[in-house]
């Protein structure tokens, strides 16, 4: 995302989850360096506990990193991010709320998604460059 979006995000989120295969491919910090605010906890949904603790995400101070194969710790969380794809999608899609999904010119990926008749009203729609960000919230 960019520097004025990372800004409009600064300290939404108390956690933020993400797949264990994406720590393990990407590597990622997923700290808040980009707007000088507070990295938010991490849980890493996994059913492999073991990773690379040189990962660079372990190794942000004055956070916790949790890994664990289901969500019961989102209880303890007010403000929480959920970063992924159609299969996390279908994983939390009984407990998310609102969604911000970036819409790219581009295909690609592996993974579709499974409930094709799931409808979201729009909150808020902007363009940024070539990409659309949605605001949506799942119709229930």
């Amino acid at each position: 995302p960019s520097r004025e979006l990372v800004h409009k995000l600064r300290d939404v989120c108390d956690l933020l989850v993400i797949g264990g295969n994406t720590v393990r491919t990407d590597r990622p910090t997923l700290d808040a360096r980009l707007c000088n605010g507070k990295a938010p906890d991490i849980l890493i949904y996994s059913k492999q506990k073991e990773f690379d603790k040189t990962i660079p995400l372990f190794n942000v101070a004055n956070r916790k990193v949790l890994i664990s194969s289901d969500f019961d710790k989102l209880k303890e969380y007010k403000n929480i991010m959920i970063e992924g794809t159609s299969k996390m999608y279908e994983l939390t899609r009984d407990i998310v709320d609102y969604y911000l999904c970036y819409l790219a010119p581009s295909f690609g990926g592996k993974n579709g998604f499974e409930n094709t008749s799931d409808k979201f009203e729009f909150l808020n729609i902007e363009k940024e460059d070539q990409d659309i960000i949605m605001w949506m919230k799942r119709e229930l």
